[in-house]
């Protein structure tokens, strides 16, 4: 294993000087020089966040996404704070930053900075809200194509990015170079979105300089349009297709001409990547053609409408997957039984399963008070957010663009800055939160490491320390539970050994139960712990009864489940829980073997030879069929 606690210490160490360096001349600029301060903020700023939530490449664990977003907050605010008295705004849109600020001492300090992995709580949330919200005060007199540039310096970074992120960037080719060469969530559904987003204002400045003679403008286009095709998704075909109108008639408005060569230059560019765009429309006529009854992105919107009905104050944001488990449908897990999923697929209704029905609303409030005051190109850019938002998944870099067009739309209510300093002094702290949790990402990097050399016992302890260090993260709690979990299973442990183990547990038990995202695989690899030993079978019973309510179609934990019962010598359940299995799942080849013993073990002999056959039809090369078959005596 490859111990980076040093390299990764100067990394860090380096990075640390680099985000509060601005921080400390923010203080010290004299305030003649403040405005162009703030100017070179507002171009250079977004970018920063942006490439730091697009690279992949750039692990978590080595190098935390979210503390960029919070240091450029911090910075924002010490800008406006020192040039400014009041800010212009809107009371949705104080009233969704007073929702986010408050939201995590309801539903839990881990919602506020929320998965290490994907840095989506709440405060990372009211960051990117932050810098928006500093970004539309400092350019609110800028010229209106200045505005447009800050608009299009972020999305033409990230097509940069994109390009060389690629092995051959010279020829189009969509998701196959691309796919997992960016995009924090491990895909480039959130790249795609922010270059929707992006589609009417990089067309309104493409239109501007055209019409005033500045040519060289035409060179954005190949740059934005290389990353938009090379990253679109489902949502981005809808995006285009609602703002596309609007593009069209702020085109017309320019110059009929300009117009004409614009629509044939996307022409072009489309013939060039047409092959990757048929499969991507063929995609998204598929997923209506196979309807409600079968699309299983439509069982996770009717399952998550239920849960907002049943769950009206949300989930907390980031964590959805573990709120949401036991509302999640049969068909659903019929659909895609190896999918667990973090987030909803559509950005609305994310925000009231993780929220409330309240940021529901005050977010269609938002949406719509920018639509009605905003330009053309913001009205074109609200429409490409509410197509793309449709599929989408939003991270903060996703988030801070949304709330930066806001510059676009005259907002006219004014409010004292001190309106804004409850909500910056919580993205200071999340700033030090995010900066403390490096080296506990290093460790917990040290142990995925572990985990992956096979050294789980080590990767286990590294886990633990990373948690004890740094308790926000539940994640490294869940990962350390699993594995423990998952080393204990294999011991030969006492009888007096296993109670100790199993109290440890029952100790984090609420904690597990409230936060773990990965809760269903820590429940099922306990209840197989409990069947182990007899002392502690009366306990399974209590989390047995647990999984029903958390899981229950599953087909790990109806595996945990048929184990635990024939521990116990309910062997009649035991097996129609891996009857259901193999009906339903038939790519499980653990439940025939599960199955095979348990007939043996009743002395069902003959359904034991027919499940083998079975078995040995579907899995010809797995090699426990010889195993098995020699030591029952076949």
């Amino acid at each position: 294993m490859k111990i980076r606690e040093l390299r990764d210490f100067g990394f860090f160490a380096i990075k640390e000087a680099l985000l509060i360096l601005p921080i400390v001349l923010s203080v010290a600029v004299p305030k003649t020089f403040l405005g162009t301060w703030g100017l070179l903020y507002a171009f250079t700023a977004p970018s920063a966040v942006v490439l730091a939530f697009s690279r992949r490449t750039w692990s978590s664990f080595t190098y935390p996404k979210a503390h960029f977003l919070s240091a450029m907050a911090v910075l924002g605010g010490i800008i406006l704070f020192r040039s400014q008295t009041s800010f212009f705004a809107s009371w949705a849109v104080l009233l969704y930053a007073i929702l986010l600020a408050v939201h995590p001492f309801f539903k839990g300090m881990v919602t506020a900075v929320g998965n290490s992995e994907r840095s989506t709580g709440a405060w990372i949330r009211l960051s990117a809200l932050f810098v928006g919200l500093v970004i539309w005060n400092l350019t609110r007199f800028s010229p209106y194509e200045v505005k447009l540039w800050i608009l299009t310096v972020p999305p033409l970074v990230l097509s940069l990015s994109i390009i060389f992120a690629g092995r051959n960037w010279i020829f189009l080719s969509g998701k196959a170079s691309f796919g997992r060469e960016f995009g924090s969530m491990g895909n480039p559904m959130p790249a795609s979105s922010l270059l929707v987003m992006a589609l009417p204002v990089v067309s309104e400045l493409t239109f501007l300089g055209v019409s005033t003679g500045r040519y060289w403008y035409l060179l954005v286009l190949p740059l934005y349009a290389y990353g938009f095709f090379a990253s679109a998704g489902r949502g981005a075909v809808f995006g285009v297709l609602l703002s596309v109108p609007f593009i069209a008639y702020l085109g017309f408005q320019y110059s009929p001409w300009w117009l004409l060569i614009g629509i044939l230059f996307f022409v072009v560019a489309a013939l060039a990547a047409r092959k990757y765009l048929k499969e991507l429309w063929q995609r998204v006529v598929w997923t209506f053609k196979r309807g409600l009854t079968k699309e299983p992105r439509f069982f996770l919107w009717r399952d998550t409408l239920y849960f907002c009905v049943k769950e009206p104050l949300g989930s907390g944001y980031d964590n959805f997957r573990r709120s949401f488990m036991p509302y999640r449908s049969k068909e659903s897990y019929l659909a895609e039984p190896t999918v667990h999923y973090d987030k909803v697929h559509n950005v609305f209704l994310e925000e009231w399963a993780e929220g409330t029905v309240v940021a529901f609303v005050l977010l269609i409030v938002i949406l719509v008070e920018l639509f009605l005051k905003g330009t053309l190109t913001l009205k074109g850019a609200i429409f490409a957010v509410i197509g793309d938002g449709f599929f989408g998944i939003y991270n903060p870099a996703n988030w801070l663009y949304l709330w930066m067009l806001g510059s676009l739309a005259p907002l006219s209510s004014v409010f004292s800055v001190y309106w804004l300093y409850p909500c910056w002094a919580l993205v200071v702290f999340a700033f030090v939160l995010t900066s403390l949790n490096h080296m506990p990402q290093v460790t917990a990097g040290n142990a995925h490491s572990s985990r992956l050399a096979g050294q789980r016992d080590i990767a286990a302890q590294l886990f633990n320390a990373a948690y004890t260090v740094f308790p926000w993260c539940v994640d490294y709690l869940s990962e350390w539970a699993l594995l423990q979990m998952a080393l204990l299973n294999e011991a030969k442990l006492n009888d007096d050994m296993a109670v100790g183990y199993h109290n440890t547990f029952k100790g984090l038990q609420p904690y597990l139960d409230r936060f773990a995202s990965n809760i269903d695989d820590i429940y099922s690899s306990w209840l197989m712990f409990c069947g182990k030993y007899a002392s502690l079978r009366k306990e399974g019973e209590a989390i047995y009864g647990r999984l029903q309510q958390v899981n229950p179609y599953s087909f790990r934990v109806r595996k945990a489940c048929a184990h635990y019962l024939g521990n116990v010598g309910d062997w009649d359940l035991a097996m129609s829980f891996l009857e259901e299995n193999i009906n339903e799942y038939p790519f499980d080849a653990d439940s025939y073997y599960m199955l095979v013993l348990a007939c043996y073990e009743q002395h069902l002999w003959s359904t034991g030879r027919k499940y083998l056959q079975l078995w040995r039809d579907r899995f010809p090369n797995d090699s426990r069929l010889t195993e098995l078959e020699r030591a029952l005596g076949i």
